[in-house]
């Protein structure tokens, strides 16, 4: 009786664990705005290894952070490139976060042709 008690505690306790998270990654080529979704608006001049924007109708602060320097080089919708002072270079780390909130999908267009007047570019 007692090996039946421990095993069905055993199992409500199991029963009773959150289920394991999971995310998958979807890349799809286009532009494919859902109705609730918003822009990232950055100030332009805005720079250094993080830098904010934040979204155009609930105001939720969006944060991008890097290795590089980051810059904003225009008001509006959200453009970070990578600069080293003298001028852009290959932006090549950069983590998108909204800190105390989430975010479901994320639409971006990256420019992999490289620096400015530089082809070429790899995304990873």
């Amino acid at each position: 009786m007692r090996l039946r008690s421990i095993l069905f505690c055993a199992a409500l306790g199991m029963g009773l664990l959150p289920a394991s998270g999971q995310a998958d990654i979807i890349f799809t080529l286009g532009n494919h705005p859902q109705p609730d979704e918003e822009n990232v608006l950055l100030n332009n001049g805005t720079t250094g290894n993080t830098i904010f924007g934040e979204t155009n109708q609930t105001h939720i602060p969006v944060q991008f952070t890097s290795t590089q320097t980051l810059f904003a080089p225009a008001s509006g919708q959200a453009r970070v490139e990578a600069t080293d002072g003298n001028g852009q270079i290959g932006l090549t780390n950069v983590t998108i976060s909204v800190p105390g909130n989430t975010y479901a999908d994320l639409i971006f267009n990256p420019d992999i042709t490289g620096t400015i007047g530089t082809p070429g570019g790899t995304l990873l």
